[in-house]
């Protein structure tokens, strides 16, 4: 188990342990507010319209366990770690900031704050934490989401409350291309009609590259800025393109 023994690299294992807690925190704040619309929520691995599987940790599900809100909670210690799997799949983030954590951290005599190559502050802050009880280990969770996870509850109460089928306003279109020649090329627009005129400017570059004998569909569903699928393209090399 994580909390026993030595370790090799005791700062990581500090990271992860804490990680683990706040993560357990918010899903408990997740299932309350889930539970109360007849949802369930527990891990689940998802496909992405590339084929790519990704393991999120919290998903709330309807009653057909199909996943109504994924929430990935992370901690990362440095920027450069920033593109992971829940930064790709966000809309809204909410960020706890590290002062904070190690303001609550230092309350119970845990170090956190160490220089790069500093080898031994890590190792104390470590042995440290596996001395606290497993109620100390949760009072920290609880202070540590405590930013945010009111903002988190109003956000899944807010989706689960809303009609799926209700009109919605387009505010950003995200334009994904996937090519014969195995290119993946991602654009982003303010509105529909920006969308549009980029796809067909790609289709009369694509059409002109196209055999007699191959045929390509285009189509948009409106009208004005609302419904979805927006747009598709269909070819007999590159299966259905864009969103929808």
């Amino acid at each position: 188990e994580l909390m026993r023994g030595r370790v090799r690299h005791p700062g990581s294992a500090l990271g992860e342990a804490i990680g683990k807690f706040i993560e357990a925190d918010l899903a408990a704040t997740v299932r309350q507010v889930a539970e109360s619309f007849d949802h369930s929520v527990h891990p689940m691995t998802l496909r992405n319209h590339l084929g790519n599987k990704h393991q999120v940790d919290i998903v709330v599900s309807d009653r057909e366990d199909n996943p109504v809100i994924l929430i990935e909670p992370k901690y990362l210690r440095y920027k450069k770690h920033n593109w992971d799997k829940g930064s790709r799949l966000c809309i809204a983030h909410y960020s706890i900031p590290f002062n904070h954590i190690a303001d609550v951290l230092e309350q119970y005599e845990v170090q956190f704050r160490w220089g790069e190559k500093d080898t031994q502050t890590p190792a104390q802050a470590w042995q440290r934490f596996c001395q606290l009880s497993e109620q100390e280990r949760e009072r920290i969770a609880a202070a540590i989401t405590d930013p945010v996870r009111q903002a988190v509850r109003q956000s899944v109460e807010t989706i689960l409350r809303s009609d799926p089928n209700a009109p919605k306003r387009v505010e950003a279109v995200e334009l994904s291309i996937r090519t014969s020649e195995g290119e993946h090329l991602v654009y982003s627009f303010d509105s529909v009609s920006e969308a549009i005129q980029r796809l067909l400017t790609f289709v009369q570059g694509t059409y002109l590259a196209l055999k007699q004998d191959e045929m390509f569909w285009l189509w948009y569903t409106g009208p004005g800025e609302y419904g979805r699928p927006v747009l598709a393209l269909r070819t007999p090399w590159a299966g259905v393109l864009g969103p929808g």
